[in-house]
Order: structure tokens, then C-alpha cells, then sequence
């Protein structure tokens, strides 16, 4: 995540305005600084962030999936800010899905079922691929779901560089990759859009309205049971994912190889999440991950 002052933001913004713009801090997105201001009695957000391609995702998912029910800010422009990139949309009223109460996520969870739906629903006939697609032609880079799940043995991973630290449990990645090989078995060909990191920080939400689905950056192509995987997998960190994921079980569960399926991704979930992490140095949180997939598969 980039680290800027607010004030240098805040400089930005009246050298494009020409008017003193005072920032408040929002608290959502991990990948971005995130502030909110008015301009002529119009509500903005500007995030700061060192990708453009997610605010470009941000602008395709508003021209091809906003609809009634999926909501989804437009985006007014990007562009350059120093050596990062800044991306100015509308702001929405609203709290995250995380920040609400436990009443109102039980209120919410049939509505939130009804905007995956529709996000799954979404005509992606004119686009190709699998996996994460980009922004400017609207496919994707994988000929099959299955060849997107196998890009893990690929040369994009070297897992013995993480073997080497000591935090690193080399027998237990030996057991995932055995495992995860096996269960592919059970996926199939299903291609459908999903938004990739669904609920949590990325649902804006009031009394009882979805109000805006945000950050479209790991929008893919496939099947939609890997939303539902990686809600599982990280339902312990959140009483919304918890509760989301106790729900979708009971929309979902009657899929075949259901369980199977689900075991199958949230294990590529874990896989690339410790990699990144331990190639970080992230001691802590590679322990976390590994215990947290072992308690999942094994």
C-alpha cells in the first residue's frame, strides 16, 4: 500500500480544483489509501493506489454488471500521482458489510445471496478464458478452470524458496499439493463471472439495502463455488464472513461434490496465500494460514 500524507492528497486536489478540498479517512480497502471529500455539494471518494489496473476493473465492472440490484460506483477518472495512480468515483452512502451489526448481517444475508446470484447471472458470452480477466478486453488469460487452478505448479511459483524458512512447514505443502491434485478431479468447465473478493470491505450496506458492491480488481471467470471458498476460508476473522458462509452452505450445499469442491479451492486459496506471504517474510501470518488449511483439509 502506498503511504502518502493526506496532505500531499490534499495539494493534489486544489492544484486540479482550485479550491482547498479537506480529506476524511475512510476506513475500507487493503490495497489502497482511501479518503473521502465534497466538491460543489458533490460526495467523493479519491484512493491512492501503486496499480491502475484494479481502478480500471472498478470502471469496466460499472460499464457491463451495474444493474439494479448489483450497485456499483462510477468512476469519474484516474490517472498518474507521482509514481502511484489515484482514482477518483462517487461516493456511497453506507458502512461496510464487516463494520455492521450482528442484527443487521442476519437482516442482509438473503439480499447479499441475491446480488452473488446476480453477479454469476451476468452475460460473459462475448468474453473469453478463465481466471483473473483484465480490463481492457474483458477476458482472460486460461483456455480452461482447470488450467487456471494448475497455474500453481507453474513456473509463476517457486515453492522452494519458501521451503528453506523455518516457519515453512515443507511436509504440510507436500500433503496440499497431493491433496489439491486429487480433488481437481472433481471441478468442471463451469464458467460464470465472480467478483473475487465478495462481502466483508467490499459491500457497502444501510439498514437494510446493499447499496454497493466495490473494488472489482480480482474479478474473474469460472466457478462461482470459489467465492464461496474463499468466504470459508477466511470466515474465523469476521462475524460477516462467518455468518455469510453458514448461509451460503445452506444455498449451495446441495452441488455435487459441494464439499469437495470447496476443500479443492480453498486450498489453492491457502497455497498462494502462504507463498506470498512467506516470500514476505510474514512469519506470523504464514503460521496462521498453514494452521488454518490444516484444520480445513487434513
Amino acid at each position: 500500500m502506498t503511504r502518502y500524507k493526506k496532505e500531499e492528497i490534499e495539494r493534489f486536489l486544489h492544484k486540479k480544483y482550485k479550491k482547498i478540498i479537506k480529506l476524511e479517512p475512510v476506513a475500507v480497502g487493503m490495497e489502497s489509501q482511501v479518503y473521502a471529500y465534497e466538491f460543489q455539494k458533490q460526495k467523493y471518494i479519491i484512493r491512492i493506489n501503486e496499480k491502475l489496473e484494479g481502478f480500471k476493473k472498478d470502471e469496466y465492472a460499472y460499464n457491463n454488471f451495474k444493474n439494479d440490484i448489483i450497485k456499483i460506483p462510477r468512476i469519474i477518472e484516474y490517472g498518474n500521482f507521482n509514481n502511484d495512480y489515484y482514482c477518483i468515483s462517487e461516493r456511497v452512502n453506507g458502512i461496510t458489510f464487516q463494520d455492521a451489526s450482528s442484527s443487521l448481517i442476519n437482516n442482509l444475508l438473503a439480499k447479499v445471496v441475491n446480488v452473488l446470484n446476480s453477479i454469476n447471472s451476468i452475460d460473459i458470452s462475448k468474453t473469453t478464458g478463465y481466471g483473473v480477466f483484465d480490463s481492457t478486453t474483458g477476458n482472460a488469460n486460461y483456455n480452461t478452470w482447470q488450467e487456471f487452478l494448475l497455474d500453481i505448479f507453474s513456473s509463476n511459483y517457486n515453492f522452494d524458496l519458501i521451503k528453506e524458512k523455518e516457519y515453512v512447514d515443507s511436509n504440510l505443502l507436500e500433503k496440499l499439493f497431493k491433496e489439491y491434485k486429487d480433488l481437481i478431479n472433481y471441478t468442471n468447465e463451469t464458467r460464470k463471472l465472480y467478483h473475487g473478493d465478495f462481502g466483508s470491505n467490499n459491500l457497502l450496506v444501510e439498514a437494510d439495502n446493499i447499496l454497493g458492491v466495490i473494488d472489482w480488481d480480482m474479478a474473474s471467470y469460472g466457478d462461482p463455488l470459489y467465492e464461496i471458498a474463499n468466504t470459508y476460508f477466511w470466515s474465523t476473522w469476521l462475524l460477516c464472513m462467518k455468518r455469510s458462509y453458514a448461509y451460503f452452505e445452506k444455498e449451495y450445499g446441495n452441488i455435487k461434490n459441494y464439499q469437495e469442491l470447496i476443500k479443492c479451492y480453498c486450498i489453492r486459496i491457502a497455497l498462494i496465500e502462504i507463498y506470498e506471504n512467506a516470500l514476505m517474510g510474514n512469519e506470523e501470518m504464514t503460521i496462521w494460514l498453514q494452521d488454518r488449511i490444516t484444520k480445513i483439509c487434513l
